[in-house]
């Protein structure tokens, strides 16, 4: 298969359309500062990502009553 042939068919997969969603509610929604207060079971915050602990992440998977509140 060509490089044309993969992109053709990686777009037909594609299941976003232009209608999909409201542009201005992403923008605000992307704009918004993440605290780490708010987000207790993140390591960390950094560049405005959530940074989770993998070993505390599977933790909490197995036990789930274990997470912060």
């Amino acid at each position: 298969m060509d490089q044309q042939s993969i992109a053709a068919e990686r777009c037909k997969r594609t299941w976003m359309k232009a209608d999909s969603g409201d542009f201005e509610a992403f923008k605000a929604q992307v704009a918004q500062t993440a605290r780490e207060e708010d987000w207790p079971n993140a390591s960390a915050v950094e560049r405005n990502v959530l940074i989770y602990d993998g070993d505390n992440v599977r933790d909490m998977a197995r036990c789930p009553s274990a997470a912060s509140n």
